[in-house]
């Protein structure tokens, strides 16, 4: 069944609004919270006709749950909530109306917050590559490792030895000093087993200070830092231009001035189709739009793209 989900705001409460919703028009609500002798009266600021309000505002109150102050009243802006109130409905809106709201605003703030979240996406899809490929890394040089360097175990050998030991100490012991034989059988492991321990652990010692074997370590490193280096750099490119116009002077069409490779330039380089841009110089902002030339990189797949054309 459609309904309403709406915002409403007082004056008297500044950054505290009221998400809910109704199966009438919002107006009668605002209506009615007035009638409780508030100094201003309420104003629906935002609604969308919608199937199942209920269920759209239900989410909505999730969205905003860090903002909340009562049951339908959270603690933020009105941008705010209707951008949560938009962002849980998506594309099921039947009918729209901002009546106070400033639409404009609206939309940046949610432009804003698909920004925010796009890179948030990017960040953790690199993080678990760059952590993909250095565990294929480490593992690589881990294999190499052990084949020409295996880990050397105590073996059999020792239980021989502690046997041995047992044999010529067994009856001899428990005659003259009364030991029992469990304790002899403990001692004769020990002393079967602390030998070649030191021994293998030698062994192993000298294997890691070997010329070849630090030569793998240091192959492995180098590569985990060339990695970490690339993928520090595409970080980077994300902030800066990496490429302009033909002949790589970009000016402003409201002052003029050339702001060339100027990190302000492309703020946003790897969004494709139209973004707005701010001047370094005057402030003021001005569309550019981005056509994509290739890649910068095919392991970790980011755009490079080329500025085509600029407008106010």
């Amino acid at each position: 069944m459609k309904g309403w989900v709406y915002i409403i705001s007082n004056k008297a409460m500044p950054d505290l609004i009221k998400v809910g919703y109704s199966r009438q028009d919002p107006e009668h609500r605002a209506e009615e919270l007035g009638g409780t002798h508030s100094p201003h009266p309420y104003k629906v600021e935002y609604e969308i006709l919608i199937e199942q309000p209920d269920k759209i505002e239900g989410l909505a109150h999730r969205a905003l749950s860090e903002y909340r102050e009562g049951k339908e009243w959270f603690r933020c802006t009105v941008e705010e909530g209707i951008a949560a109130v938009k962002e849980v409905a998506a594309d099921k809106i039947i009918n729209e109306t901002f009546k106070h709201a400033d639409r404009k605003k609206s939309e940046e703030l949610q432009r804003q917050n698909a920004e925010k979240q796009r890179k948030e996406d990017e960040n953790r899809k690199r993080d678990s590559l760059l952590h993909q490929k250095e565990n294929e890394i480490n593992d690589k040089y881990k294999k190499l490792i052990e084949s020409e360097f295996p880990k050397r175990s105590l073996g059999l050998s020792w239980l021989f030895t502690s046997g041995i030991l047992f044999w010529l100490s067994a009856g001899l012991l428990s005659e003259i000093y009364r030991i029992g034989f469990l304790t002899i059988a403990f001692f004769c492991l020990l002393a079967g087993a602390l030998p070649e321990y030191f021994i293998k652990s030698y062994l192993n010692n000298r294997d890691k200070k070997s010329k070849r074997y630090n030569s793998l370590i240091a192959d492995r490193d180098k590569e985990l830092k060339t990695l970490k280096d690339k993928y520090r750099n595409i970080n980077e490119l994300q902030s800066v231009s990496i490429g302009n116009t033909e002949n790589n002077n970009v000016s402003c069409p409201h002052c003029r001035k050339n702001i060339g490779f100027s990190p302000y330039f492309i703020e946003r380089n790897l969004v494709e189709g139209f973004n707005r841009i701010k001047c370094p110089f005057c402030s003021q902002e001005f569309t550019c739009e981005k056509k994509e030339e290739g890649f910068i990189d095919e392991e970790f797949r980011f755009r490079k793209f080329r500025v085509g054309s600029f407008s106010e």
